[in-house]
């Protein structure tokens, strides 16, 4: 159970938590003959009631220290604050202003009033027991509203001014800030800090603000119906009034917990509108933090999604951002920039739970607010499924088809495409985001490398005579070094690493030979063509011989090129008929020729 301690102080009422913040007070209020009782609560509702009946006087409203409720400008009525039962108090004498506006009692019978608006701005000075109306000066600002103690001075609004009176000299009264410019009649003291409590008459209604005298920020309370204009308590006999910093981010406890899922792509707002911020001075900082622990850190972040004037904020896109005051931010200023501030997370796939958001500042006094939370709730939705595949490569003058699956889905590719499949034909880092409105969107990325598209081709010799060597050739158009490997059949293998033009090498077959490129391993990737990676290579003989031969005397024998007749050892180099050379050693030897007569008879 919550524990309260009530001070009832004639018309105010002081609820204190245990923790000592006030948490609401009571106005007596006038209008449409009725005395009312108006409840302010933690300045974010009011509670209204009438409970009396009474007379109907304008003009102004206002306790005096003795608890005496008195009302209406000269003539002045005063008022039984529980039965509502009116009388006449004082009656102006001859001579006095015609019109007047604004009331406020110092006790023992005087009271403050003012010209009204249209008359001029003088003060006068009433004193009920002496029966005598006075001039005291002219303050230079017209009055358009209730005139109010606070703190020991007395406010009231002239225009878009709120006027510090001064009653020693009333043309030394000053300007203390500026304020909207709405219809104000009556206002009184607040414990709200810097903040006076005002009666606004708006075109078809009226409402209840609180006025910050710093720097005349307007906090909207609650709508009282018309019940009435003029509001007036006993606080405004405190000095000083109690003031205690005040911070809610979600003043009426509307939205509690705010949702937030991986669909919420613009984050969320960390405030509700209804924000509650009273100080004793101005705002020289606040700091906004996303309380630990940071389930998904560092993708949680806070995000200033625009500017205010005045104020300069830093760690946008952290867990921690700080609003600074430039010169001449308002409280109004910060409360606009709370309203800018959101929540994300860019996890793919935010984990669940609370997320507490935690708000302080501090003034130029050196007082700090107590810290202001606000909950967010992060639910846990399926990532859509996607998977691109592994990173691919492609010869050049090919494309190739890159699908992302999830067929009627939404979808974002790195080129600008929307569809389901996009073709590609250029080396990069392709990246889909794939949503579909029900599951938490999901992206992929792809590498595709290009290779360029490398020919080798194994050429040389078709042919060589025996004991030759053989010429062959490595033709490619490789940009980069290639290590290739060939194999002779009959024979040994050949390595030749860091081959990067066209490569002869030579061989030594001593019979026909088949040579074949067995590997090609290049030092960057690359598509290689093998155009003709078998060579074979014929092994045509050649003959060397040596003949004996023996000529007789007078005879000759043809070798090679002539007709030999001397004894002796000729060679010959000739060609084959597959156009080798053959070596022919021919020994002559010339044998004496023998002369063998004989005699013989024959019949005639």
């Amino acid at each position: 159970m919550r524990l309260q301690l009530r001070f009832f102080l004639f018309g105010l009422i002081l609820e204190l938590l245990p923790y000592g913040h006030l948490i609401s007070q009571s106005y007596t209020a006038v209008g449409m003959m009725q005395l009312w009782d108006v409840q302010i609560n933690e300045s974010c509702s009011c509670n209204v009631n009438s409970y009396a009946s009474t007379g109907s006087p304008d003009g102004g409203l206002t306790y005096s220290p003795e608890g005496d409720l008195f009302g209406g400008v000269p003539p002045i009525f005063k008022i039984d604050p529980v039965t509502g039962i009116w009388e006449w108090y004082f009656i102006p004498p001859p001579g006095s202003p015609l019109a007047m506006k604004g009331l406020t009692s110092i006790g023992g019978g005087v009271f403050y009033s003012m010209d009204a608006p249209e008359i001029g701005s003088s003060v006068y000075l009433i004193d009920v027991t002496a029966g005598t109306l006075t001039n005291i000066g002219a303050t230079g600002y017209y009055n358009n509203s209730e005139l109010t103690f606070y703190n020991g001075e007395i406010y009231y609004i002239s225009g878009t001014n709120l006027v510090k009176l001064n009653i020693s000299n009333p043309s030394n009264s000053i300007v203390v800030t500026t304020v909207p410019d709405l219809v104000y009649y009556g206002i009184s003291a607040s414990t709200f800090c810097q903040n006076l409590i005002a009666m606004v008459d708006h075109v078809g209604y009226n409402s209840i603000v609180l006025i910050n005298i710093n720097d005349g920020t307007v906090t909207p309370i609650c709508d009282p119906n018309n019940s009435f204009l003029w509001i007036a308590s006993m606080l405004e006999f405190s000095n000083p009034v109690p003031c205690e910093l005040l911070l809610d981010l979600d003043c009426d406890d509307s939205n509690v917990i705010v949702e937030f899922d991986c669909l919420d792509i613009n984050g969320v707002n960390i405030t509700d509108t209804d924000i509650a911020l009273f100080a004793d001075d101005w705002l020289t900082n606040m700091t906004i933090t996303i309380a630990t622990p940071i389930f998904d850190a560092p993708e949680e972040i806070l995000i200033m999604t625009g500017s205010i004037p005045n104020i300069d904020d830093t760690g946008s896109g952290t867990s921690m951002l700080t609003l600074t005051n430039a010169g001449g931010a308002t409280i109004q200023d910060y409360k606009d920039a709370l309203q800018l501030i959101v929540y994300n997370n860019l996890s793919a796939n935010p984990t669940g739970g609370l997320r507490t958001i935690e708000v302080q500042f501090t003034t130029a006094s050196g007082a700090m607010s107590d810290i202001a939370t606000y909950l967010i709730d992060v639910s846990e939705i399926p990532l859509i499924p996607l998977d691109l595949g592994s990173d691919l490569e492609a010869c050049e003058g090919t494309s190739t088809t890159l699908d992302a699956g999830n067929p009627g889905a939404m979808f974002e590719w790195s080129t600008g495409d929307h569809t389901q499949t996009i073709t590609v034909d250029q080396s990069g880092l392709y990246i889909v985001t794939v949503s579909d409105g029900v599951n938490c969107p999901n992206q992929d990325t792809v590498i595709v490398d290009v290779l360029p598209n490398i020919d080798v081709v194994l050429t040389g010799d078709p042919y060589i005579c025996d004991n030759q060597s053989v010429t062959l050739i490595l033709q490619t158009d490789t940009p980069f070094s290639l290590d290739i490997e060939i194999q002779a059949n009959p024979g040994s293998s050949f390595v030749f690493n860091d081959v990067t033009d066209d490569f002869t090498f030579v061989d030594l077959p001593t019979e026909e030979t088949t040579y074949t490129i067995t590997s090609v391993t290049s030092s960057q990737p690359a598509c290689i063509t093998l155009s003709d990676s078998v060579h074979t290579v014929e092994v045509f003989p050649s003959y060397i011989f040596e003949v004996d031969t023996s000529l007789c005397d007078g005879d000759s024998i043809w070798l090679g090129y002539f007709w030999e007749t001397e004894a002796g050892t000729y060679e010959n180099m000739l060609q084959t008929f597959d156009g080798c050379d053959s070596f022919v050693t021919t020994h002559i030897t010339i044998l004496p020729a023998v002369q063998i007569a004989i005699d013989t008879t024959t019949c005639s």
